[in-house]
């Protein structure tokens, strides 16, 4: 049986305490992008429409996940991919998402 490279390494370096474990973020912004809807390109634009919770990531939102995984606090966790989008790749279509009011 094939395994990916993570779960491979997870099942090859688990015996010696180490933990194979990776971070997939979504579409990260900076604080001027996120707060300036008229300057959205349309690319960010669809993916905020494909997003659930409705905005982009704050490099803070990819950093907590980060130190979560590199603590002891994941120490039973190994050879898994932790989705930090926002919900982006739930499937959702790309339609426009009401906005909350001011």
């Amino acid at each position: 049986m094939s395994h990916a490279p993570r779960t491979a390494l997870a099942i090859e370096l688990g015996p010696y305490g180490i933990r194979v474990n990776a971070v997939s973020p979504g579409l990260v912004t900076d604080a001027p992008l996120r707060s300036a809807d008229a300057s959205l390109t349309p690319y960010v634009q669809m993916m905020l429409d494909m997003t659930p919770l409705g905005r982009t990531g704050a490099p803070a939102d990819i950093a907590a996940v980060v130190v979560f995984v590199a603590s002891q606090l994941d120490a039973w966790m190994t050879g898994s991919i932790v989705d930090i989008s926002g919900g982006s790749r739930t499937g959702r279509p790309p339609v426009p998402l009401p906005r909350p009011p001011a």
